[in-house]
C-alpha cells in the first residue's frame, strides 16, 4: 500500500508540474521557455501548490485536520494559498529576468487597491487551481485513512475468528487423547507431544499474518498422525501431497479446519469408512481436496455446535482471500467432500 502510495503521489506531482509546460502559448520554444518570465511566474505557482500537495498529505491532515484542529488547519491553508499566487509575482525581479524590454512587466504593485481581489480572479486561476488541488489531497489522505481504518477493522475481527478456532481445535484433540489414556494406549505420551508441538505452533505461528507454506503442511502432517492414533483396521487414510513448497506464504490455519472436519464425521471404529486427503502445490495456486464417509451422527455433532469452526474459517477466507479462493462442497448422505482453491500470490 505504501509503495503504491508513493506512485500516486509522484504521478500527481508530475501531473501539476506538467500542467503550466503543456498549456503554455510558448510551449514551442523548448528549454528557452523557462527563460520567458511570465512563464516562470505561472510555473512557480505551480511547483509551490506541488509542495502544498506533499505539505498537506503528510503534515497538514495528520497533524491538524485529522487531531481535529480546525481553525489552525484553515488559517494554515490559507496562509499556503496566499503564498502560492503572490511569491511567484518576485520572480522577474530576481536574476534580472526582466532585463529585456519585450518582456511584459507585472502590471499590479503588491499594495495597489484592489490588489488581492484581482490576483485571486485574474492571475491564471491560480487559486481555483490551488483549491482544486487541495480537495484531490484531501481526499486522497481521507481515503488513505479509511483504508487503515478497515484494514484494522479486518485484522481485529480475523483474530476474533482465530481465538474463537482454537477452543474448538483444541476441544477435539483433548478428546481424542483422552479416549486413548482410557484405553492405556502407549502412544498416550506420544500424543501428548505431538499435541505439544501443534498448540506451540497454533501460539506462536497464527499470530503472523502468513507463514511459510512448509510450515503449514508440517503442521497438518502432526495432526494427521494424532488423528491416526484413533484409527484401526476398518478405517483407511490416504494424505498425498503433490509438488514442493518454495517461499509461499499463507495465513495460518487456514486449511486445517476441513481436514478436521473429515476426521470429525469420517471416523468410527466400529464401521468401515475412508478418508482421502490431496493438496496440489502449482506454484501460487494451491488446491486442497478432502474426501470423507460420514460414519457417525449428523444431529449429534449439529447439537455440539461443530459447523461453527466451519463457518468461522470461511469468513477468515472472505477477508483474507477476498476474489482469491474457490470452494466446492458436495454433501450427501453418505459422503462429504470439499475442493478448495487458493490463490497465494
Amino acid at each position: 500500500m505504501k509503495n503504491k502510495n508513493k506512485i500516486i503521489h509522484g504521478l500527481m506531482a508530475l501531473f501539476i508540474l506538467s500542467v503550466p509546460i503543456f498549456s503554455s502559448p510558448d510551449f514551442d520554444k523548448g528549454v528557452a521557455l523557462f527563460l520567458i518570465p511570465p512563464f516562470l511566474i505561472n510555473f512557480s505557482s505551480y511547483v509551490l501548490m506541488t509542495g502544498f500537495f506533499f505539505l498537506h498529505h503528510y503534515l497538514l491532515f495528520p497533524k491538524l485536520y485529522h487531531k481535529k484542529k480546525w481553525w489552525s488547519y484553515i488559517l494554515t491553508v490559507l496562509v499556503c494559498c496566499y503564498l502560492t499566487f503572490s511569491l511567484p509575482q518576485l520572480v522577474p525581479l530576481m536574476g534580472g529576468a526582466t532585463a529585456d524590454p519585450s518582456f511584459p512587466q507585472p502590471v499590479m504593485e503588491p499594495y495597489q487597491k484592489g490588489y488581492f481581489f484581482r490576483m485571486i480572479f485574474f492571475n491564471n486561476g491560480i487559486v481555483f487551481q490551488f483549491i482544486a488541488i487541495w480537495l484531490v489531497s484531501l481526499f486522497i489522505s481521507l481515503r488513505d485513512c479509511l483504508r487503515v481504518a478497515e484494514n484494522e477493522k479486518l485484522m481485529a475481527e480475523v483474530n476474533f475468528l482465530k481465538a474463537k478456532i482454537h477452543p474448538h481445535f483444541l476441544f477435539n484433540t483433548l478428546n481424542n487423547i483422552y479416549s486413548l489414556a482410557l484405553t492405556n494406549s502407549q502412544e498416550t505420551p506420544n500424543s501428548i507431544l505431538r499435541l505439544s508441538h501443534l498448540m506451540r505452533y497454533i501460539v506462536t505461528e497464527s499470530a503472523n499474518k502468513k507463514v511459510l507454506l512448509s510450515k503449514e503442511i508440517e503442521h497438518i502432517q502432526n495432526f494427521v498422525s494424532l488423528q491416526k492414533l484413533r484409527m484401526n483396521d476398518n478405517n483407511t487414510l490416504d494424505l498425498k501431497i503433490n509438488g514442493r513448497p518454495k517461499d509461499q506464504m499463507i495465513a495460518p490455519i487456514i486449511l486445517i479446519n476441513y481436514i478436521e472436519n473429515a476426521f470429525k464425521y469420517g471416523i468410527n471404529p466400529e464401521l468401515n469408512s475412508k478418508i482421502d486427503i490431496a493438496m496440489d502445490i502449482d506454484d501460487a495456486l494451491l488446491t486442497l481436496t478432502v474426501k470423507n464417509d460420514i460414519v457417525v451422527n449428523r444431529e449429534q455433532l449439529k447439537k455440539q455446535g461443530t459447523k461453527e469452526g466451519m463457518k468461522n474459517n470461511l469468513k477468515r477466507l472472505d477477508i483474507l482471500y477476498p476474489n482469491k479462493y474457490t470452494l466446492d462442497i458436495v454433501d450427501t448422505q453418505t459422503t462429504y467432500s470439499c475442493t478448495l482453491k487458493l490463490n497465494l500470490s
